[in-house]
C-alpha cells in the first residue's frame, strides 16, 4: 500500500512542478530548493505513519551533510531515537542510515531512510527498516 502510495505521489509532484513555473508563491517551483542540501540544516517535526501502528510524532534534526558521517538524529519522544548517518545523495532523494540510540525501545529498530525537499519549510520523509522491505514508514515534516 505504501508503496503504490509513493508511485502516484510523485508524478503528482513532478507535475505541479512543471505546471505553472510563473506562479511566484509555490516555492516548489523553484528548483534550486529541491536540491539545495542547505534547506535540510534545522529541525523538523511532523506525523509519522507506519502501517500496522497508530500515528505518532517524531522530531528529526539535521546539522550537517558530510558524506558517511553523522547528520542528525531521528527522535520519536518517549521511543525510539537514531542517529542519521549521511549515504549521499540521489536526484532528489537524500539518503542516510539510521542506527538506533542508547536508551531506545526493545522493539526499535535501525534501517534506512531518505528526505526530499518539497519546499524550504516542507520536506517528505521515507523509512525502511533493516529488518524487511515492507517494513515502511512516511512523514510530511515541517520546520520548527
Amino acid at each position: 500500500m505504501w508503496l503504490v502510495c509513493f508511485v502516484a505521489f510523485i508524478p503528482m509532484s513532478c507535475q505541479k512542478n512543471t505546471e505553472n513555473d510563473s506562479d511566484d508563491n509555490m516555492e516548489e517551483n523553484e528548483p534550486e530548493i529541491m536540491f539545495d542540501d542547505k534547506v535540510l540544516i534545522g529541525s523538523w517535526t511532523g506525523t509519522l505513519q507506519q502501517t500496522g501502528y497508530p500515528p505518532i510524532s517524531m522530531d528529526l534534526i539535521l546539522s550537517k551533510l558530510e558524506q558517511d558521517k553523522k547528520a542528525g538524529e531521528v527522535v520519536i519522544p518517549g521511543n525510539c531515537s537514531t542517529q542519521l548517518i549521511y549515504s549521499g545523495k540521489n536526484g532528489q532523494s537524500f539518503n542516510f542510515k539510521e542506527e538506533l540510540l542508547p536508551g531506545s525501545h526493545i522493539d526499535c529498530i535501525g534501517g534506512t531512510s531518505y528526505l526530499i525537499i518539497k519546499s524550504k519549510d516542507t520536506i517528505n520523509y521515507y523509512w525502511t527498516g533493516e529488518d524487511n522491505a515492507n517494513n515502511t514508514a512516511n512523514a510530511l515534516l515541517v520546520r520548527k
